[in-house]
């Protein structure tokens, strides 16, 4: 497991976080995988985030750099009532790629739930796979070009 770092947090999206959300979530920034998570005005930020607040089984979790309070990247997670499980779909921004930031804000995410979280990775993601393998979490199926990872926090 990776050094346990404090450079980061996690929270709920809200409303006020929308400016962050739109400089880090452009379509050319965010990867082929997420596009619908992906924001090019001010109001496609709010459109995403106010869906995401209203859901009923899906939360909008931020990454933020602790220090400055800066939105790097997000995680979407879908926890539905009779399950013991999330499914997650998270990107970080640009910049911020490279860091382990994804691992770190994982950790803590399974940590807020109390739940496995699970991840559906195209086999041509490779950055996803290997943020799966750091973690240590295990391929539960396989389903035609669709690796579903388990993550036991």
């Amino acid at each position: 497991m990776g050094k346990k770092r404090t450079e980061l947090f996690v929270r709920e999206v809200t409303e006020n976080d929308k400016v962050g959300y739109l400089k880090i979530s452009r379509s050319e920034d965010v990867g082929e995988y997420v596009k619908y998570m992906s924001a090019n005005s001010l109001e496609e930020a709010s459109d995403f985030i106010e869906r995401c607040i209203q859901a009923h089984y899906t939360t909008l979790y931020g990454i933020f750099q602790a220090k400055s309070n800066r939105l790097i990247g997000v995680m979407e997670a879908s926890l539905y009532p009779e399950d013991n499980y999330a499914t997650v779909s998270y990107f970080v921004g640009k910049k911020y790629r490279g860091h382990e930031y994804v691992e770190e804000a994982i950790r803590s995410l399974s940590t807020i739930l109390g739940k496995e979280l699970r991840f559906e990775v195209h086999q041509s993601n490779s950055s996803s796979h290997r943020v799966q393998q750091k973690l240590h979490s295990h391929i539960l199926k396989v389903r035609g070009s669709y690796f579903t990872y388990c993550y036991i926090g």
